[in-house]
């Protein structure tokens, strides 16, 4: 399991410059907004660093920024979920980070357009067996 911690007035700061140390990137101040909500948990998983928010069911993610292995961290997002009985997506994505994702995780997610115009990747309900080969029916449908 990863260990996300809640994200207090004291670690914002943290949360905040990590994702400015990265590349520059539109949507920098959407993250930080999500950031600032009393929900919302970090962690920081191969030098990457991720955001969770829950809500039914439904395990959301930050697109995991910075500088480590793209295909492990996903697969721990989707474990993550998996394990909870959640449902997985990940928010904040630009077309870049679609090519990134399909490149480390093949057909492992579904992509659509949020009201925002940024981009949602769903993971797909088969994800578990192909990845973790754990039982599946703890995930619900979308």
């Amino acid at each position: 399991m990863i260990p996300f911690k809640q994200i207090t007035k004291s670690e914002l700061h943290l949360v905040k410059s990590f994702i400015s140390g990265q590349n520059e990137k539109p949507l920098l101040p959407l993250i930080s907004a999500f950031a600032e909500k009393d929900d919302i948990y970090y962690a920081i998983v191969e030098n990457m660093l991720v955001m969770r928010q829950q809500s039914q069911h439904t395990y959301t993610y930050t697109m995991p920024y910075g500088n480590g292995h793209l295909r492990y961290v996903l697969m721990q997002l989707l474990e993550n979920a998996k394990i909870m009985g959640c449902k997985c997506q990940i928010i904040f994505i630009d077309d870049d980070d679609i090519t990134d994702i399909e490149r480390a995780m093949p057909n492992h997610f579904t992509f659509n357009k949020a009201e925002d115009c940024t981009n949602i990747a769903k993971a797909n309900k088969n994800y578990s067996d192909s990845v973790f080969n754990n039982n599946e029916d703890m995930v619900p449908a979308w």
